[in-house]
């Protein structure tokens, strides 16, 4: 099926499919400012990363991901995954190599920050700061930053569909407070309260993930009464704390006025963890907020999404996988007049 079907008033288009080929492009093309430092021989440009991480995202797809989960014996698809996994992290350390290669006074991606950190903390013994960390990093960037990022935006198109009247009122908000000519940017949000506040509750209503990022124990630890040996893996349910009944006013619905005071501004929620706390926290925090803020008002200044004609109500429940996306559905994505 094509991705756009035009008919005379609007657009069919495949939430999947549209932001799926949205982040695969803007990571070629960091990809490509990247690679442009070597010299490959002519010839078709170089995708080992991306193939990588599709190989990864095919073996956790909902058809197999509980299957390798649950499976006892190392097979097949165990090999490939770990395999592709390998891949990402010998261009993350071939990466860095060339970052201590050419280091400048300032630094300019994660990896020269992460460098200088591991210069400054070179002499406490209490320091996790190394270069295998490092790598890791860059592989949980690449892996679940784009797969995560993808599903809160599947969510939140469903979302706006779901409550129409949200939607129009984000888009009376952007133009009220920006016009239909100024391009939308990540500082803009501190305007856009309600805006914000859909975002924000976007991430809290649909959480992407069944369970949060396994971390494991550095060295023996005593935490409220419970031993926890070193090499302990830790998984944290933070999905519990989302939808705690007794921090959140309406926990099972989505109410973007959750992250909203009684004068319409924009507040935040102790109990708002979907990154986690702390020094594990996500490392990709910040990346994910800016992503899912740009491309959400940006698709929404651009179209009004609704249900297609003949099509009464959604599936909001998630299809399990490596992380809680919809079930596959059609939206009319309408193009604004202003657009």
């Amino acid at each position: 099926l094509p991705l756009f079907t035009t008919t005379p008033h609007w657009r069919m288009a495949g939430i999947l499919e549209i932001l799926f080929f949205v982040l695969v492009a803007l990571l070629i093309l960091h990809l490509r400012q990247l690679w442009s430092h070597r010299h490959y021989p002519p010839g078709p440009f170089p995708l080992p990363v991306i193939g990588g991480m599709w190989q990864i995202g095919k073996i956790l797809s909902p058809d197999t991901f509980l299957k390798v989960l649950l499976s006892k014996s190392f097979t097949r698809p165990h090999r490939k995954l770990f395999a592709s996994a390998d891949l990402i992290l010998s261009f993350a350390k071939e990466e860095l190599e060339r970052h201590k290669e050419q280091r400048k006074d300032e630094p300019q991606d994660f990896i020269d920050f992460y460098l200088l950190q591991m210069e400054k903390s070179k002499d406490d013994p209490n320091s996790t700061y190394d270069e295998s960390n490092l790598a890791e990093c860059v592989l949980d960037l690449f892996i679940a930053g784009t797969e995560t990022t993808a599903a809160t935006l599947q969510w939140g198109l469903l979302l706006m569909v779901s409550y129409p009247d949200v939607q129009d009122k984000v888009y009376k908000e952007m133009e009220d407070v920006l016009g239909s000519s100024l391009p939308i940017c990540y500082e803009d949000r501190k305007k856009l309260p309600y805006t914000n506040a859909v975002v924000h509750e976007i991430l809290r209503a649909k959480y992407p993930l069944l369970i949060g990022i396994p971390r494991r124990c550095a060295k023996d630890m005593e935490m409220h009464g419970f031993h926890i040996p070193k090499r302990t893996v830790v998984v944290t349910d933070l999905n519990s704390v989302l939808v705690d009944p007794t921090r959140w006013e309406t926990p099972e619905e989505f109410n973007p006025h959750h992250f909203l005071d009684t004068d319409g501004n924009f507040r935040s929620r102790e109990e708002y963890l979907p990154f986690g706390a702390g020094a594990r926290a996500c490392v990709g925090e910040q990346m994910a907020k800016m992503e899912i803020f740009l491309f959400l008002t940006t698709l929404l200044r651009a179209f009004r999404f609704q249900l297609p004609e003949g099509v009464k109500e959604l599936n909001n429940k998630p299809v399990l996988g490596l992380t809680l996306h919809p079930h596959p559905h059609k939206l009319c994505a309408i193009p604004r007049c202003s657009a």
